[in-house]
């Protein structure tokens, strides 16, 4: 997969010319490559029949959101050694009213705020722990 974050601000329009302008750098390299004839478009249909498939292209995340996740990959997975729990429970404020059925320590709000070469976006977003099963903490 090849992830592009984005300002939550850019416009459909110019979402899609950077997606086209993206499949053509990836045509671009894989001829450069030799994985792909020089004759040959970019298709729908040329990942399946390649031998080496283009990879998928992923415009659905925003800049500020995707900070905050690199930030909390790093505080839970470095700084924490991957107990998301006890970050949670260190992190959380014990003054913020809670939902009736939200356990103490479970559930983290993040602001944040991106500033940019041309634009600045705002975050907030409330994100919970999912015990999972066994071993599998998820947030």
């Amino acid at each position: 997969h090849v992830i592009l974050t984005l300002p939550s601000a850019m416009p459909k329009p110019e979402r899609e010319i950077f997606r086209r302008r993206m499949q053509e750098a990836l045509a671009l390299v894989w001829k450069a490559e030799g994985w792909l004839a020089d004759e040959d478009d970019l298709s729908p249909a040329l990942p399946r029949q390649n031998p080496k498939p283009l990879p998928d292209v992923q415009m659905e995340w925003d800049e500020a959101t995707c900070g905050q996740m690199v930030w909390l990959f790093n505080e839970t997975q470095v700084n924490f050694a991957g107990r998301a729990e006890d970050f949670f429970s260190s992190m959380a404020r014990p003054d913020r009213p809670r939902d009736a059925d939200e356990l103490p320590g479970k559930s983290l709000r993040i602001a944040s705020i991106d500033i940019g070469g041309g634009t600045t976006d705002l975050a907030i977003t409330q994100y919970r722990l999912d015990d999972g099963q066994g071993n599998n903490v998820k947030i």
